[in-house]
């Protein structure tokens, strides 16, 4: 009998913690409904993918970036862990034989400056790209050390190209594009596929 009251006190626990769970999020649901809209882009795609991306990613992610007529970015920041020359960096993510980008136009923007971050000569190749992928990667890559993508020069080009219809994706370390330092430049509300 002991045990049987024992069970049913974790089982009421339990159940108690759920109850107060699910209340606590209708309650969070209720209060993020009744805020007006953030100003999100008309167009435009976001496709993150958490890690270990996959090529039907890379696929969808150029289809959403305009197909063969793609013009890819890549900011590998959070995956460069030594000093890489830039010949090497468009090697590895735009013309290698595996690289998921060989197949349309593709450079790679990287540095740690972030006064480079934030110059026009950096930010050039984003006022024609129609999708950038951010790399992921280390996240204490982007935590706490400037990255190119936290500069007010480089959050205005990548906006730009959403409003374009344009895609920006990433995996892993790359989510954090969308914490915040984008929800303060921006907000974006977040939707899952269909």
């Amino acid at each position: 009998m002991a045990r049987y009251n024992r069970i049913v006190q974790v089982r009421l626990l339990s159940f108690t913690r759920t109850i107060l769970t699910i209340g606590t999020l209708a309650a969070l649901t209720g209060t993020a409904a009744a805020q007006p809209p953030s100003p999100a882009p008309a167009k435009g795609y976001l496709l993150i993918t958490g890690g270990a991306t996959q090529a039907p990613d890379y696929q969808r992610f150029i289809g959403n970036g305009r197909g063969k007529n793609a013009r890819i970015v890549v900011i590998p920041t959070a995956s460069v862990t030594k000093p890489t020359d830039q010949a090497t960096l468009e090697t590895q993510y735009c013309t290698g034989p595996k690289s998921p980008f060989a197949a349309v136009p593709c450079t790679v923007i990287h540095t740690t400056d972030r006064t480079v971050a934030d110059s026009a000569d950096f930010v050039a190749p984003l006022a024609t790209a129609t999708g950038v992928w951010i790399e992921g990667g280390r996240v204490p890559h982007w935590v706490g050390s400037p990255t190119p993508t936290s500069t007010p020069r480089t959050l205005k080009e990548l906006f730009k190209v959403l409003d374009r219809g344009g895609a920006i994706g990433g995996g892993s370390a790359a989510r954090l594009f969308r914490a915040p330092t984008w929800c303060e430049a921006r907000p974006i509300p977040t939707t899952t596929p269909s």
